[in-house]
């Protein structure tokens, strides 16, 4: 577990850094496309983060609402703080805490003849549960059908993610071949267009490519565009709510709906796993 601190700066000063780091991923993160939009989800950022709903930064402002009308301040655990700049890690009690927005284009692409191109990126406080805990979704299972892309962590702590073909009931994906250790990781998954292949989805750990396995269904034809809301920490019925902590503020989950263009670069992804790691201080 990583020692957690206060905060040292005063709150306009944190506002200006979390300002600037931001943007420096927007930079990074949310250029290079042809189509698609990028989205940072600032958890715990008061100026863009209310309690009830939090609104996402860059291309759209889409909002989340957190679980039951619950202020994200009042959670069992309330947000603690990590490093000089105060960088909000959000604890999820992995029972009824987590957040979520209704369908929207922004999260999807309609595959057709062409499979789309996706990124997400994400700091997350890995905790031993022993069960399987679901990170960002657009499901309501880990299962095949009603659903659209997950991201999860296994019993045994293997990063794992899915995308599905709601219609042939099957999905592919990527299993890493070991576990992710206890601590605070920077996790980046890229899914590639023009491919309906598990090989199309890489995935990286703290800026480096993650050795990992094809996790698939062999009837997978192609993505489709479903209306599932978009969840953060969520469990569903075949899945338990996450019991990790993320990394929320100018840190918070990125999503990148590519459409035809490139996906983040390697070098991209370790950039930005620096900066991550600079401002909090590990």
């Amino acid at each position: 577990m990583v020692i957690i601190e206060r905060p040292k700066l005063t709150l306009p000063e944190r506002q200006v850094k979390w300002t600037e780091i931001a943007s420096a991923r927007e930079t990074l993160l949310a250029t290079e496309k042809s189509t698609g939009s990028t989205l940072l989800v600032p958890m715990g950022w008061q100026t863009h983060d209310t309690g009830l709903v939090v609104t996402t930064l860059w291309d759209q402002q889409v909002d989340f609402t957190y679980s039951q009308s619950q202020r994200v301040f009042d959670f069992d655990t309330p947000p603690s703080y990590l490093g000089a700049l105060g960088i909000p890690i959000i604890d999820f009690n992995m029972i009824d805490e987590w957040l979520e927005t209704p369908d929207a284009a922004s999260w999807n692409d309609s595959a057709g003849a062409s499979e789309p191109s996706y990124c997400w990126a994400f700091w997350v406080q890995v905790v031993d549960t022993a069960v399987l805990q679901m990170v960002f979704s657009k499901t309501n299972s880990i299962s095949s059908t009603g659903v659209d892309w997950a991201i999860f962590i296994t019993s045994t702590e293997e990063l794992t993610v899915r995308i599905f073909d709601d219609s042939a009931n099957a999905y592919i994906g990527q299993q890493a071949d070991a576990a992710i250790s206890e601590g605070l990781h920077h996790i980046a998954v890229t899914k590639h267009d023009d491919s309906a292949l598990s090989s199309s989805i890489i995935l990286y750990v703290d800026g480096e490519l993650k050795a990992s396995s094809d996790d698939e269904s062999v009837t997978y034809v192609q993505q489709e565009d479903g209306t599932n809301a978009v969840r953060i920490g969520a469990g569903t019925f075949d899945g338990t709510p996450l019991g990790s902590g993320l990394a929320g503020g100018p840190l918070g989950p990125v999503f990148r709906q590519v459409g035809t263009g490139a996906v983040w670069t390697p070098d991209v992804i370790r950039r930005d796993y620096q900066i991550g790691r600079a401002a909090l201080g590990i």
